[in-house]
C-alpha cells in the first residue's frame, strides 16, 4: 500500500483531521480539565520541537489529512507559537488550520491569525458571569477574553465559542449565551461534560444533557436546523437563529455519540499518537519523529497500523466500570 493512499481505519472511517497538542501547559486552572489530581506537566525535554510537529504534519497530510487544529493545554503559552503557526501555513498552504484557545492571550496573536487565515478560532468560554468564570477557571480574565473575541470578529476571523455544559452553571447562565449568539456572527456550541481523565470532578449531578439545553434554547429562540453544508462537517448539531447573527450548536458526546463519523487523530505534545479520545492506548512516535534515520514511510506505516485498531469511543464509554473513561488528564491528552 502506498504511503500516500487514503488513511482508513478499521471501521472504514476516513481519517482527515489531526488535533495537534502544542503543549500541556495552561495559564488557567479549569476544574473540569485539571481535575482534583493536578497531573504533573510533561518535562520540557520530552516535548516535541516544532520541527518534529511539522514533520508529522507533512506525513499525515500525504495520507489524506486536510485539517489540523492546534490545541493544548493552551497552545498560545508556548514560546514562538506564532512563528510555528506561520511555518505551518507556509509549508502547507492548502491545509485547513484551526486553533482552540481559552482566549486570554489572543491579543498578541491577532496579526499572526490574520496572516495564516484559520478556518476558525474556537474559544473555550464556559460562562459570561464573572463569578462563575472565576470559579471554573481560577482566574479573573473574562473581560480580557470578551475583548479578544470582539477583536477576532472585527478582523473577520470565524469564531466558535465552546462551552462545557455543567448543571447549575450553563443552564442558569444560558440567556447570556443565547444573547451573544443572536447578536454576533459566532457559533456558540454547548459540549456535554465528559467523564475524562484521572481525578475528574464529573458526576451525574453535574451532568447536563444537550437535549435539555436545546429544550431551553428552543423555548427562548426560534431555531431551525442549520442549512449550510458546514453544519454537518463536525460533531455539533447546528441551528440557525431566526433574525439572529450567529448559530447554536449542541455536541452530545455522551447521550448521542457521533463515533460513526469520527475522522480524527490526536498527537500529544510529547509525540504520542492517540486514535480515540476515550482510548488510553497511545503509540509513541516522539523518538521516531526526532530520529532522521527513521523514514517518513516507516512513521506512516505505524500511523496506518494504529488506525486499523482505532476504537469506537461509545463502546468504551458503555463498558466503563469506573467514573473516568481515561487515565490521562485532558491537559496531557490534548482535548
Amino acid at each position: 500500500m502506498s504511503n500516500n493512499s487514503p488513511l482508513i481505519d478499521g471501521e472504514n472511517r476516513a481519517v482527515r483531521y489531526l488535533r495537534l497538542s502544542v503543549t500541556d501547559r495552561c495559564n488557567l486552572d479549569c476544574v473540569y480539565c485539571r481535575g482534583v489530581d493536578r497531573p504533573d506537566f510533561i518535562p520540557c525535554d520530552r516535548v516535541l520541537r516544532y520541527e518534529h510537529m511539522l514533520r508529522f504534519a507533512g506525513i499525515v497530510k500525504n495520507m489524506g489529512v486536510t485539517k489540523i487544529r492546534l490545541t493544548g493545554g493552551e497552545p498560545l503559552v508556548r514560546k514562538d507559537c506564532a512563528a510555528f503557526m506561520r511555518r505551518l501555513r507556509s509549508e502547507f498552504p492548502d491545509l485547513d488550520l484551526a486553533l482552540t484557545t481559552n482566549g486570554v492571550l489572543l491579543e498578541s496573536y491577532l496579526d499572526t491569525l490574520k496572516e495564516i487565515r484559520p478556518v476558525s478560532v474556537n474559544v473555550s468560554l464556559d460562562s459570561f458571569n464573572e463569578a462563575d468564570y472565576l470559579k471554573l477557571t481560577g482566574h479573573n480574565s473574562l473581560s480580557i477574553v470578551q475583548a479578544n473575541i470582539s477583536a477576532l470578529l472585527e478582523a473577520g476571523i470565524k469564531v466558535k465559542i465552546n462551552a462545557v455544559a455543567i448543571k447549575g452553571v450553563t443552564d442558569a447562565g444560558i440567556d447570556a449565551f443565547l444573547k451573544f449568539a443572536s447578536e454576533y456572527p459566532v457559533d456558540v456550541r454547548f459540549i456535554e461534560f465528559m467523564p475524562m481523565g484521572r481525578g475528574t470532578i464529573w458526576k451525574k449531578a453535574s451532568f447536563l444533557p444537550a437535549s435539555r439545553l436545546l429544550e431551553l434554547a428552543s423555548g427562548r429562540l426560534d431555531l431551525t436546523p442549520a442549512r449550510d453544508p458546514e453544519s454537518t462537517s463536525g460533531p455539533a448539531r447546528m441551528y440557525d437563529i431566526k433574525d439572529g447573527a450567529g448559530r447554536l450548536g449542541f455536541i452530545s458526546a455522551l447521550t448521542s455519540h457521533f463515533c460513526a463519523s469520527c475522522n480524527r487523530l490526536r498527537l500529544t505534545s510529547e509525540g504520542n499518537l492517540r486514535t480515540c479520545l476515550f482510548d488510553d492506548r497511545e503509540y509513541r512516535l516522539g523518538g521516531a519523529l526526532r530520529d532522521p534515520r527513521v523514514s517518513d514511510a516507516k512513521i506512516a506505516a505505524i500511523v496506518r497500523a494504529a488506525c486499523r485498531t482505532k476504537a469506537v469511543g461509545a463502546r468504551l464509554l458503555s463498558g466503563r466500570r469506573r467514573r473516568a473513561v481515561a487515565d490521562g488528564g485532558m491537559v496531557g491528552i490534548g482535548g
